[in-house]
């Protein structure tokens, strides 16, 4: 946009132009724009914070049930790395469905309102219009956004599951066949 600037500046040679990008211009809509990506960035955390702590409950529920089962293998010869491995691989997989699941479940309802954008009325149609933008929340059905997804909670679940690792190798063999 700069180099642009410069071009039509030396383009007019100051001929009473006042050449400006649209930032100069408008920097109310910038500032609109900067606001907009913190929130975004703001929602996305408190989202993938939610959805750790689902990822986490699912791990220690599974610990904690099958804490029985993990005591057994140890006792008859499994090494506690094989185990933790077999483990992570499970929960990687578990992880990998839930993904695909939940891709191929919204991609429908994201295509439709790509198709039917959401039309703002009121106040906030209103103040869209102020800075002449169509007053409609168009949905992105890029495929590239539900790749994206699908990577950081992958993500999540291999970091989470290295707690399952230290629980599987602080196991008392003993105290968990008895429990």
């Amino acid at each position: 946009m700069d180099d642009l600037k410069k071009d039509i500046i030396n383009k007019t040679k100051g001929d009473g132009y006042e050449v400006m990008t649209w930032k100069e211009m408008i920097p109310e809509l910038d500032q609109l724009f900067q606001a907009k990506m913190a929130q975004n960035v703001i929602m996305s955390g408190v989202l993938y914070l939610v959805i750790a702590f689902g990822i986490f409950g699912t791990i220690l529920m599974m610990l904690n049930e099958r804490l029985h089962e993990f005591g057994i293998l140890i006792a008859i010869g499994m090494k506690k790395s094989l185990l933790a491995g077999v483990v992570v691989i499970e929960m990687v997989l578990m992880s990998v469905v839930g993904v695909v699941l939940g891709a191929v479940c919204i991609y429908p309802v994201v295509h439709y309102y790509h198709v039917h954008p959401i039309k703002l009325t009121g106040d906030m149609g209103k103040s869209s219009e102020l800075y002449n933008i169509e007053p409609v929340m168009p949905m992105s059905a890029n495929l590239s956004n539900f790749v994206v997804q699908a990577y950081v909670v992958l993500i999540i679940a291999v970091l989470l599951s290295l707690y399952a690792i230290f629980k599987i190798y602080k196991i008392k063999v003993i105290a968990a066949i008895n429990s």
